[in-house]
């Protein structure tokens, strides 16, 4: 037998329980599973809310060996478990279940069907809707079952197709079979991996309450400055603060002025260069723009020697240059409509985005630099043949001014995030390879002079525009979109990047290492309580250690 380690937990509001791991840090459960009783835990004089709390606590301390994989059973997924329907029981089932290890009977299990074997239909909204799943504006249900009203939106069913039609369906029913129950898990993929713990966002409420705590963190802050150079971008309400997530399987969630408009700015340039690639081809775009890191302004009047083409895509000088790569051809309709009609596959919108008139107008007026960079790349033979400077020049000024609001530029963000899927309709818009290309241009230069800083505390592609817009990018996971006009010298939204700070320092996104122990135990920990409220029985959090 496996020689054992034991790991003891403590806390002032719970009694000294012990865990015990082999060599290869597996739980090894000293009963049979479903018959161990909880031990040093009253369950009949602790309240649902105290001992979730308590629990969190209890969890949380558990050293580094504790938090690994901890199954209750090495062959789990193939013995199935005992008739006795406990709540430990349904706790195992309910844990494994976030582990993709549990049979469709056993998760219909779990979900606490009645005597006549049918399960409430409202348990599954609720699933799903804690998933990231559910519908606008949702509400959520804490251990006792009183409603606490979620503090934004959350979730996606009315716009999307995929959960539209299984929400309308489990609406007009008020049970569902396991039979049924099969149909909906195979039918629509996001369901099925929502019932067996694969969704990129495993436990999205704890994620949604990192989110909630951020924003309320910088509420306050009144750093910075809205841009001025541009008439209209000044007199934005420099108060707006939002921030919008889209996970790769189509969880989302939204927080303060997430349906205000505004202009893309620079955070078009990244996407702009993934249709020129797509177009012309990675080789044919870089003969003409380079990816390397300027080190410079974004508008500075510095060509990369000795070719004499601008650094990268994202400073104006390369996207200038990604811009005459951009349907040149055709007439100014034809290239606006192919543009725009690219940019609502992105975020999947049901109409293209329109241009904030008064803002091309206002670029168009103050535009000096942006013609001196033009001309300064004429002079070196940098653009491709038979380019038409002022035409060029126009077209830029409009894919500046495009309109999205910030829970649309969460979606864009994640179609990155996702390859080049857009995971509102499983639309492919880019190649991965192209994807690629542009998440490590974003990496090295997409923040400006503050790119490389940023590359270090962070670790994750980003992109900021002067409107205050901030596009990240967790790939495989998701994406993000922040609003705050106020920027700092560098001209990133000052609040847009103390929240990727937070989120760096909150959970394991660095792209170059994982977090500090502390980080990980508060990762566990959430992921932890999010599966143990399937079960009504937040005292057996602790057992629930992954």
């Amino acid at each position: 037998m496996a020689a054992k380690e034991t790991t003891q937990i403590h806390d002032t509001s719970c009694s000294k329980m012990t865990i015990e791991f082999d060599r290869e840090n597996r739980y090894v459960p000293s009963r049979s599973p479903s018959k161990r009783k909880p031990s040093g835990i009253e369950t009949d004089s602790v309240s649902p809310s105290a001992s979730s709390q308590s629990s969190s606590r209890c969890v949380s301390e558990v050293g580094g060996r504790a938090h690994r994989h901890a199954s209750f059973s090495e062959n789990s997924s193939e013995q199935g478990y005992d008739a006795d329907d406990t709540p430990l029981a349904r706790a195992r089932l309910v844990s494994n279940m976030g582990r993709g290890k549990i049979a469709s009977k056993d998760i219909f299990k779990a979900l606490e069907p009645d005597e006549d074997g049918k399960v409430d239909s409202v348990k599954l909204l609720e699933f799903l809707k804690r998933s990231g799943l559910g519908a606008d504006s949702v509400q959520r249900l804490d251990f006792n079952r009183e409603i606490v009203h979620y503090t934004a939106q959350s979730a996606i069913a009315t716009s999307d197709g995929r959960m539209r039609n299984t929400y309308k369906e489990l609406k007009s029913q008020d049970f569902v079979d396991f039979e049924r129950f099969q149909t909906l898990k195979t039918s629509n993929e996001l369901v099925g991996k929502a019932f067996r713990g694969e969704l990129a966002i495993s436990d999205f409420e704890a994620f949604c309450d990192v989110i909630n705590d951020a924003y309320k963190d910088l509420e306050d802050c009144t750093e910075g400055n809205n841009a001025d150079y541009i008439p209209t971008l000044a007199t934005v309400n420099p108060d707006y603060w939002a921030i919008s997530v889209c996970s790769v399987h189509a969880q989302r969630y939204c927080i303060g002025d997430s349906k205000v408009p505004f202009c893309l700015q620079s955070t078009c340039k990244p996407l702009n260069y993934c249709m020129a690639v797509e177009l012309h081809g990675k080789d044919k775009v870089h003969e003409h723009v380079g990816h390397e890191p300027s080190g410079r302004n974004f508008n500075e009047r510095v060509l990369l020697k000795p070719k004499g083409i601008p650094h990268n895509p994202l400073i104006n000088a390369g996207a200038i240059m990604v811009t005459s790569m951009l349907h040149m051809d055709k007439s100014e309709w034809e290239r606006y409509e192919a543009v725009t009609e690219t940019w609502q596959h992105l975020a999947g919108m049901s109409r293209r985005p329109h241009i904030q008139y008064d803002t091309f107008m206002g670029e168009r007026a103050t535009a000096n630099r942006n013609y001196c960079l033009a001309y300064m790349m004429a002079e070196e033979n940098a653009f491709p043949p038979n380019t038409d400077i002022q035409k060029t020049l126009e077209s830029y000024f409009q894919w500046c001014s495009l309109e999205l609001d910030c829970e649309q530029m969460s979606v864009v963000a994640a179609t990155l995030a996702n390859g080049g899927i857009c995971p509102k309709t499983g639309e492919r818009v880019f190649s991965q390879d192209t994807v690629s290309s542009c998440l490590s241009m974003m990496m090295s230069c997409g923040m400006y002079d503050y790119s490389g800083e940023f590359a270090f505390t962070c670790g994750f592609p980003a992109k900021s525009g002067v409107s205050g817009v901030l596009c990240i990018v967790i790939p495989g996971v998701c994406g993000i979109a922040t609003f705050s006009p106020r920027l700092d010298a560098l001209g990133n939204s000052v609040r847009g990047v103390k929240f990727c700070q937070i989120l760096s320092k909150r959970l394991p996104v660095h792209a170059f290492g994982g977090p500090q122990e502390s980080v990980t135990d508060e990762v566990r920990v959430l992921r932890t309580i999010a599966l143990a409220r399937m079960i009504d029985n937040a005292e057996l959090l602790v057992y629930l250690v992954d």
